[in-house]
């Protein structure tokens, strides 16, 4: 009995010896962060940095933390930001923040939101290479302005990167925002005719990505693995009668040329067309010739009336709508040298 309490006390001594250690690293590990910002010409801010006392987690919470380029025109600020690991295995990491607020400032547009929550979560495998096993983020309701008007609400957002177990290089990825809402100014910029809804039914997709190689922890900080392949098994927005719908395959090769084809529906599409107007995406004096266009590949597949049903081709480096062609095929990446 006295040798097993004896044994108890050293795995005790030993557990807390642990924890002293990876809490000293993941104080370290913050405080590297925050100079490598300030290096990099960010502008950085923390109240204070105070730790946890539970043995079973290292727990740092930082209070007041801003971040601001002031070169891209982007800054964050939460008034506490959580990073916890469990004692157990530090490749397990959560990060939490309330309140967090974003602007984004550009010739064109200034906005403004805040996520009432959002919570990180990344699950490396144990093993010597500490490949990436799975990346979920969680972010709460959402209330975005454009230009110091209300434009945007969200319920949440949620978006999940998963390791496919038997083939180690394809993640799987999931996206969705839920409870989209627009704003009075929103709604009568995009539809001014009241026939399209406040409320968004659906905006979500679900692909599967294949890279050159795994995501491993020291990607997420250096050369980041390149996309071989994508598969587009659904990817949807759903408005009103407006919808557009996605769906295909394209493989990429190593100069980051696309191969593959993509299938596009789309239901009303002139409403889809006065929208791209509306938020100049097509210039006013482009859009007869635009309607005129797509009346046109209206004709191809067998859509339903006001649809299109067409094929998007990546083929020998160009891209191709139906029939026409549209010019060079866009490059994921530049070609390595």
């Amino acid at each position: 009995m006295r040798k097993l309490a004896w044994v108890g006390v050293g795995v005790a001594l030993f557990w807390l010896g642990w924890w002293a250690v990876l809490s000293f690293a993941v104080g370290q590990s913050i405080k590297t962060f925050l100079l490598e910002q300030r290096s990099a010409d960010i502008v950085t801010g923390v109240d204070d940095v105070s730790g946890g006392k539970s043995p079973l987690e290292v727990r740092k919470t930082l209070t007041g933390l801003t971040l601001a380029d002031p070169h891209a025109g982007v800054s964050f600020a939460a008034p506490t930001v959580t990073f916890s690991v469990p004692t157990h295995w530090p490749g397990t990491m959560t990060l939490e923040a309330s309140a967090l607020n974003f602007e984004l400032n550009d010739p064109f547009i200034t906005l403004a939101g805040t996520f009432e929550t959002a919570r990180g979560y990344m699950h490396l495998r144990p093993g010597s290479a500490l490949a990436v096993e799975e990346i979920r983020l969680r972010a709460g309701r959402l209330q975005l302005a454009a230009d110091g008007k209300d434009q945007i609400e969200a319920e949440g957002i949620n978006f999940d990167f998963v390791q496919d177990p038997q083939t180690p290089r394809q993640y799987h990825i999931l996206s969705e925002i839920q409870g989209l809402t627009l704003g009075q100014a929103a709604l009568k910029k995009l539809s001014p005719d009241g026939k399209l809804p406040g409320s968004v039914t659906q905006v979500s997709a679900d692909l599967s990505a294949t890279f050159d190689r795994r995501w491993t922890r020291q990607a997420l900080s250096g050369t980041t693995p390149q996309l071989r392949a994508i598969e587009i098994r659904s990817v949807d927005l759903h408005w009103g009668g407006l919808r557009v719908m996605l769906n295909g395959r394209v493989a990429v090769d190593k100069t980051g040329i696309p191969v593959g084809t993509v299938r596009l529906r789309v239901r009303e599409w002139e409403r889809m067309l006065a929208i791209a107007t509306r938020v100049k995406i097509i210039a006013p004096a482009m859009q007869r010739q635009a309607r005129l266009f797509l009346n046109a590949l209206s004709r191809f597949g067998d859509p339903p009336p006001g649809g299109l049903d067409l094929e998007l081709r990546f083929e020998d480096g160009l891209m191709w709508l139906a029939t026409i062609q549209l010019g060079e095929a866009p490059r994921f990446f530049p070609p390595t040298r």
